[in-house]
Parts: structure tokens; C-alpha cells; sequence
């Protein structure tokens, strides 16, 4: 996180689904989300897999 600005530069993530849920935090952080905007957003995320 950029102190200045509050924007945030990077994020990382491991576990199961780790690569659909980062493509959410990657579209966010290249549009210059910050800190405050990751605090008030509610993620959305399946709990099952696809061929269930």
C-alpha cells in the first residue's frame, strides 16, 4: 500500500480457486483501488465447483 495515496500496489494469495479470486484484486488494483475501497467491498466467491 502506498502510504501517501492509499492506493494499493500488490496483492498475493495461495489456496484453492487462488487464480479466479486474484483476477478480481488484479482488475482493482490496475484501476487504482485503495485501501478504503477494499474495506468497503463485499467479495463474491463460489463455494462449489464448476461440474457440481
Amino acid at each position: 500500500m502506498e502510504r501517501t495515496s492509499d492506493r494499493v500496489l500488490a496483492a498475493h494469495l495461495v489456496g484453492p480457486e487462488a487464480a479466479e479470486i486474484i483476477q478480481g484484486i488484479g482488475i482493482a488494483i490496475r484501476a487504482g483501488a485503495t485501501k478504503s475501497v477494499f474495506d468497503a467491498t463485499l467479495g463474491i466467491h463460489r463455494r462449489w465447483p464448476r461440474n457440481s
